[in-house]
């Protein structure tokens, strides 16, 4: 929505009101990666879930893992339904999964399947 904003001629010198529009909110860091557009320096060339834990590991790269999780976290989630069939209990099984690979993210191979490994 368009607000109404003084501003300052440059030529005149003299105020007046100019209709301005606030900017769009950002988009998040999944949304940039996935949209293949502007994706952000640091993950911009990672391909595939082995490239994004390296980055996470390696560079501390909250974007990286952002996109692992959103990525994997709809699998976990509904392996841990299917084990203690408990919604709440599969919503803290799923934290604690992805809070041990980031634990762990360091250790692991360069081939390791980020997939099979959750």
């Amino acid at each position: 929505m368009a607000e109404l904003a003084d501003a300052l001629d440059s030529k005149s010198g003299t105020r007046k009101s100019v209709w301005v529009r606030p900017p769009p909110p950002a988009p998040s860091a999944s949304q940039l990666l996935l949209s293949r557009f502007g994706w952000p320096y640091t993950v911009r060339h990672m391909l595939n879930d082995g490239e994004l834990l390296r980055e996470y590991a390696e560079r501390g790269s909250e974007e990286a893992f952002q996109v692992l999780v959103e990525s994997h976290s709809g699998m976990v989630h509904g392996v841990a339904m299917r084990v203690v069939r408990n919604e709440p209990l599969a919503e803290e099984i799923t934290q604690a999964v992805f809070v041990i690979l980031a634990r762990k993210a360091a250790g692991l191979r360069p081939k390791t399947v980020v997939a099979g490994w959750l």
